[in-house]
């Protein structure tokens, strides 16, 4: 089912990806009931993504770029496949909801 409400990107009180997480966490909860311990892996993930993010990257271009320049990055250290594996699917969560 198609969503009416409009893209997260469209949104003009959300001027960063600080607080692009941030509603994306706040509707998880409210709207979606997701568990406190899937709120905190949410805020986990997303802290591997942190600095590799500019802050007012939300140009949809712009973030894909950076999102996949953090992701080269976080493989090259010395993590886990599984937990970069993690790491892709918060941010893909938080992408999809926020093209929705």
């Amino acid at each position: 089912m198609q969503s009416t409400a409009p893209s997260a990107y469209a949104d003009h009180s959300i001027r960063n990806f600080s607080s692009l997480q941030q509603q994306f966490i706040r509707e998880r909860k409210l709207l979606k009931g997701v568990s406190p311990a899937t709120l905190d892996w949410y805020k986990y993930s997303f802290l591997a993504f942190e600095r590799s993010l500019p802050c007012e990257c939300l140009d949809p271009s712009c973030l894909r770029r950076s999102v996949t320049e953090a992701l080269v990055k976080l493989s090259a250290r010395s993590l886990a496949r599984s937990s970069v594996n993690d790491y892709i699917r918060a941010i893909n969560a938080l992408l999809r909801w926020a093209m929705e």
